[in-house]
């Protein structure tokens, strides 16, 4: 009987240290993400545009670190071009709004397509925004 403890006991040491790992790997960002997060270089309050560098930087990242891109050896070629939903022109081109709905085309080793992404601030500071991917037409 007292091995079967030890056995429990061992899956349960091991189920911990590979729960903290985890918890530890994601926290410094070892682990992919769909989107990502930018810190620096992002001028606090100051959204920027949907063809900004920042914007196909981001973009490029959430791409090549996803799981799928992961997976498959999916990897981004270029990032041609990209429009803001954005209604009003003034709303596309204003720096002041929380949240950018955009549409890039995007060339991969895999083929092009539509790449729908938003992008969000995450502090109330607005000083780290966050890209997301909500559509891939490849």
């Amino acid at each position: 009987m007292s091995g079967n403890n030890n056995t429990t006991l061992t899956i349960i040491g091991l189920v911990s240290v590979a729960t903290i790992f985890g918890a530890y790997a994601y926290e410094k960002g070892l682990l992919p993400k769909i989107g990502a997060w930018f810190g620096s270089g992002v001028i606090a309050g100051q959204m920027p545009v949907c063809e900004s560098s920042t914007a196909r930087s981001l973009l490029r990242e959430a791409i090549d670190k996803s799981p799928r891109a992961i997976q498959s050896g999916l990897k981004v070629s270029e990032i041609g071009t990209i429009k803001d939903y954005a209604e009003d022109p003034s709303l596309a081109a204003s720096t002041t709004v929380e949240m950018r709905f955009c549409q890039a085309t995007v060339f991969t080793n895999a083929g092009s397509g539509q790449v729908h992404f938003v992008m969000k601030w995450v502090d109330p500071d607005k000083s780290r925004l966050w890209l997301e991917t909500t559509v891939w037409t490849f």
